[in-house]
């Protein structure tokens, strides 16, 4: 298949230079003119044309018409459905033998198993080398997944080491509580220690007459 198409973009690359090469090059330079069939050249009116040999007239021709360059594609459609026809003709029995040959040389049985076998070894090359990518994306998964799963263990161990801290701190903060509760609680029994030590003084320096320090 691939050898029927380069030919068939070969012939193509060909037919469209060749086209281009004739109009631009080749076409604008023709002329092409329609005889008259037994009809003698008029002198006074018309286009005709005159075979000369030796000085004099051997033959004439009147023309009907006269086209040139691309004009004369419209005056010379016999030629074109002639050359048509001609190809036609050179290329069926050339194209019916390319066939045959791409059929002989391309579809016999040798060639159609070398084929096989050549389609067959490239599926497999892929699949391996498919199985290998997916093998890389398996082990590069379970790397990620390990690591993962190391970073939560990690997490899971600060996080209980923060919750025995919180509850420790938890701790000795009740326990400071406690301290500051029991420190008011003195304070408030010194305070009326100190009032009542105040009292007895008060009521000594009354009946004996004079001052007792509070030292």
């Amino acid at each position: 298949m691939k050898k029927i198409k380069t030919i068939r973009i070969l012939i193509a690359t060909v037919i469209t230079v060749a086209f281009f090469w004739l109009g631009w090059r080749e076409i604008p330079n023709f002329g092409m003119f329609r005889i008259l069939p037994n009809m003698q050249p008029d002198l006074n009116i018309g286009t005709s044309v005159f075979v000369i040999a030796d000085g004099k007239i051997v033959n004439s021709y009147a023309i009907e018409e006269f086209k040139r360059g691309w004009l004369i594609i419209w005056l010379g459609w016999p030629f074109v459905l002639f050359s048509k026809m001609l190809g036609f003709a050179e290329g069926y029995p050339l194209g019916e033998f390319s066939r045959r040959n791409f059929v002989v040389n391309e579809l016999n049985p040798k060639k159609m198993r070398e084929k096989i076998y050549q389609e067959r070894d490239e599926m497999r090359i892929a699949f391996f080398k498919t199985q290998f990518v997916a093998e890389c994306l398996r082990i590069k998964a379970y790397d990620l997944y390990a690591d993962a799963h190391q970073k939560y263990e990690e997490i899971s161990i600060e996080h209980h080491e923060t919750n025995a801290m919180r509850l420790l701190l938890d701790g000795e903060f009740h326990n400071a509580e406690k301290l500051q509760h029991k420190l008011e609680v003195k304070e408030r029994e010194l305070a009326k220690a100190k009032a009542q030590v105040k009292r007895l003084k008060e009521k000594l320096r009354a009946k004996l007459g004079k001052w007792i320090d509070e030292d």
